[in-house]
């Protein structure tokens, strides 16, 4: 009676375990139908559709980047190199015709002090969220009307980053050679 019952546990344990497993496998093939780089369904319907962005009163450049970031999210902080790249190098050869904007939901004294931790130069860092965007990071392409051109969401791999600078050097009108 003793083994059937410690059979019987046994077995249960290796049901637990291949369930858990099932499960997890499924919530991480969800994942990757929307990170990184591909829009989620919400964030893909702004394309097309003009955007506020909270605080920001200057205007949009030719193309203008706009980061919605989060000081507690580690991808957005994984980004920074590609961010500082990205910013600078745009900026550069668009002779004036890029804007840059970090939002971040948190308080502008913190959120202020992450951007400048993290290296980067954007033109403007507001407190905010952007309606229709929930993950982060996500990166939107404005044109110069301020119509959403793509996004881009969670951490970008390395090998669609010149992908990501030739779409934001296109909207500015420079060719991205």
């Amino acid at each position: 009676m003793l083994e059937r019952l410690e059979r019987i546990f046994r077995l249960g344990g290796y049901l637990a375990v291949v369930g858990f497993l099932a499960v997890r496998g499924y919530s991480l093939l969800d994942q990757r139908r929307s990170f990184p780089g591909n829009p989620s369904e919400e964030a893909a319907a702004l394309i097309g559709k003009a955007v506020s962005v909270p605080g920001y009163q200057d205007g949009f450049a030719g193309a203008t980047a706009v980061f919605v970031m989060s000081t507690s999210c580690h991808f957005c902080t994984a980004s920074a190199p590609f961010y500082h790249k990205l910013t600078t190098e745009v900026a550069l050869r668009t002779k004036g015709n890029f804007r840059s904007i970090a939002v971040l939901p948190e308080d502008p004294t913190l959120s202020n002090a992450y951007v400048k931790v993290l290296g980067v130069n954007f033109d403007s860092v507001q407190q905010g969220r952007l309606a229709g965007v929930r993950a982060t990071p996500t990166l939107l392409l404005l044109d110069g009307r301020g119509i959403v051109k793509k996004v881009w969401v969670g951490q970008i791999p390395p090998a669609e980053e010149e992908r990501v600078i030739a779409a934001i050097l296109k909207t500015s009108g420079v060719s991205a050679n």
